[in-house]
């Protein structure tokens, strides 16, 4: 992994992401996806357009599934989870698709409708490990949250992914609470740098803080 830095900038945590090369469409246009690489504009937008064409598309179809539980009378004791994957980075840090522990890369979507306690909707932004904890904790205690959004809840979550390189395998992890994602030598802000593009682990008003979520991230 080279990491670029300009001052407090992430550029780039690089990754040549070998899953876009291999798309006939790009690996047409000789893109290697070096380092400050990138493709042309026409194709950038094309990318865009077709990923959030696909997203919008999802969510047709989650009306689909809504209007048919209706149309069969199942909508009041139906219990409806959708839980999304993850996003793509689209050029975001220069990078595409998934493969990092950046926010785009890591943070799913997740959404209960529970007939007769969800009917006023709600929202809450509490962190959860979802591929390790999401099934037991929908059956379980995530129904703490259903009945009180402000209910006692962990403070953080996981999250890692590997890299090979020169013959050398290297885990990346990160740790995320509801303001902070920590990579053990990088702190973002997410009240003031929703994007992840300033690194505030060595300002001095973060230092302690930096600190604290290094020591928690390699305690696991």
């Amino acid at each position: 992994m080279l990491a670029i830095r300009t001052n407090q900038h992430a550029v780039a945590a690089w990754w040549k992401s070998p899953e876009l090369i291999s798309y006939t469409d790009i690996s047409a246009l000789l893109f290697q996806v070096q380092v400050n690489e990138t493709l042309p504009d026409n194709k950038v937008r094309e990318l865009r357009r077709a990923y959030y064409s696909a997203v919008s598309w999802i969510d047709s179809l989650v009306g689909v599934v809504l209007n048919e539980l209706n149309r069969l009378g199942l909508s009041n004791n139906t219990v409806v989870s959708l839980l999304g994957n993850h996003r793509y980075q689209l050029r975001e840090h220069g990078m595409w698709n998934k493969h990092t522990n950046f926010e785009l890369a890591t943070h799913a979507p997740m959404m209960i409708r529970i007939p007769g306690l969800t009917d006023n909707g709600m929202i809450t932004e509490r962190v959860l490990e979802f591929l390790a904890e999401a099934y037991p904790e929908v059956c379980e205690s995530l129904m703490l949250l259903v009945h009180n959004a402000t209910a006692a809840w962990k403070h953080s979550a996981l999250s890692q992914y590997p890299r090979h390189k020169h013959g050398v395998d290297i885990m990346g992890y990160s740790l995320r609470t509801d303001k902070y994602r920590n990579h053990g030598t990088e702190l973002y802000n997410y009240t003031t740098d929703p994007d992840e593009n300033h690194k505030v682990a060595s300002n001095h008003g973060f230092a302690d803080l930096a600190r604290s979520l290094s020591s928690r991230l390699h305690a696991g």
